[in-house]
């Protein structure tokens, strides 16, 4: 299948040269507006919402990024949880400024504009409000700009909302069943209110994750499709399946060949913005998967976020204070990482939803106490010290035993994909610099083709041409 252009939205104070085939019409005087995804008219303005573009007449069942364009302003409000991050550059010295979606689109507009242009980290991943671009700065998550006319000129100010995060050190969900029977209910009607009625198609792994959101989607009556995606180095098929069957839902099993791995590492480090070698291992199966064509409804649902929420991972410590610390902030890590975004799904049609992403689930996760989550209260003693304790003796209710206490797999070392990777580019090092490289590939080509497409053939060169490399050197262990 085809991969489509890029999805992108732009909005500026002042024209962007080459980027005219993407111009959106506003009045003479008007911020000048750039997309190659849906927008909306909304009075004698636009809006454009976020991971909804694929999606027309659907209202999103939870708060969305935003931009909102009139005669003489446009306003930016970033939605709390950030999953589509917003990307500013500003010309100082001509008082100029614009707003985009995609940070290597960002980038090549601010070149555009013959501004300094410098490389700068490719694997940075940063809280401050820093890119990986040189001049290309983050909206921070839950801030509103308003970028307005003046009498000289263009101003802007930010204010910032209140964070849900801020709740986080509020733990007073300390009985594992209610505190259990809440998180699946709320999950439940994140599930619900996401679909609207509609078929659905969920990622399914073998873990309790992703069969929580795909058992949910069942039993509210919703047509399900699930998808299964193995890699060279493995897969979890047969786990997947027995719940499948469970179920009784369709259930399609997709495996991946090295090619099509290699080939959309380009499009998810355009994706996530950063060439952080963990985070694009987390999001190529997704996005290998997306490009591969197979699924068919609109809707797609995922199992990601409940590990950050509900300790799927923990950290080596007995503190509750730790505990509850380090929930907050591996979800505030997240929501500056772009492995949530869903711009890849739209691109092709397709509204991407993480249910575990929904407020209400956040809200009743932060506040369950970190005893319910380590199975150190309330929980069968066969079963103390299990991550997601509390979550697994609810869905047990639900689905399978072997289902609801399967153990935990980490998405990118599912099918042995990060070890995999790992071999392929000769040892974790070799492939830090292949992604690198990728990075900067993709920079100088859109820095000669900004409205270039999500294939990104030169970077794919460079990463076979490294693997090819690897195959014929001797391996280097991963540090």
């Amino acid at each position: 299948m085809p991969s489509p252009t890029s999805a992108w939205f732009l909005a500026a104070t002042a024209p962007v040269p080459g980027f005219e085939v993407a111009r959106i019409a506003t009045p003479p005087g008007s911020p000048q507006v750039y997309a190659t995804t849906p927008v909306s008219p909304a009075g004698t303005g636009l809006t454009w919402h976020a991971g909804l573009g694929a999606a027309p007449g659907v209202r999103a069942d939870r708060p969305t990024t935003r931009v909102e364009v009139g005669d003489d302003r446009f306003v930016v409000d970033v939605a709390p949880m950030n999953e589509v991050p917003l990307y500013l550059v500003k010309d100082r010295f001509r008082g100029r400024l614009l707003v985009c979606s995609d940070m290597f689109v960002a980038a090549a507009a601010r070149a555009r504009w013959n501004l300094p242009d410098d490389p700068g980290r490719p694997d940075l991943l940063s809280r401050e409000g820093a890119t990986p671009c040189h001049g290309v700065t983050r909206l921070d998550p839950g801030s509103v700009t308003v970028v307005r006319r003046t009498g000289r000129g263009w101003a802007l100010a930010t204010e910032q909302r209140p964070d849900p995060l801020d709740a986080a050190h509020g733990v007073d969900l300390v009985e594992p069943a209610a505190a259990g029977e809440a998180f699946v209910q709320a999950l439940a009607a994140a599930v619900t209110g996401a679909a609207a009625g509609r078929p659905v198609a969920t990622l399914l792994s073998g873990g309790i994750d992703s069969g929580a959101v795909t058992t949910l989607a069942r039993r509210a009556g919703l047509p399900v499709v699930a998808y299964s995606a193995g890699s060279p180095w493995g897969n979890e098929h047969t786990e997947a399946a027995e719940l499948a069957r469970y179920l009784g839902i369709e259930h399609v099993l997709v495996d991946l060949d090295t090619d099509e791995l290699l080939a959309a590492i380009p499009e998810t480090i355009r994706l996530l913005g950063t060439a952080h070698s963990d985070k694009v291992d987390i999001a190529v199966t997704a996005v290998a998967l997306l490009r591969r064509g197979v699924i068919t409804p609109d809707l797609v649902l995922t199992g990601y976020g409940n590990d950050l929420i509900n300790l799927g991972l923990p950290p080596a410590t007995t503190d509750t204070d730790a505990l509850v610390a380090a929930v907050a902030d591996g979800i505030d890590e997240t929501r500056y990482s772009g492995e949530f975004s869903p711009m890849a799904a739209v691109a092709r049609g397709k509204q991407l939803v993480h249910p575990y992403w929904h407020p209400e689930v956040l809200r009743i996760g932060l506040a369950v106490h970190p005893d319910c989550k380590l199975g150190r209260t309330g929980t069968d003693p066969a079963r103390a010290g299990r991550d997601k304790a509390y979550f697994r003796a609810a869905m047990a209710r639900l689905v399978p035993e072997s289902v609801a206490w399967r153990q935990k797999i980490a998405v990118h070392h599912g099918g042995g994909l990060q070890a995999g990777l790992d071999r392929l580019f000769g040892g974790r090092p070799g492939k830090v610099e292949a992604y690198r490289e990728c990075f900067r590939s993709i920079v100088d080509e859109l820095r000669t083709d900004p409205l270039a497409g999500v294939d990104h053939a030169p970077a794919g060169t460079l990463l076979r041409q490294r693997a090819g490399a690897a195959a014929r050197a001797p391996v280097t262990e991963a540090v």
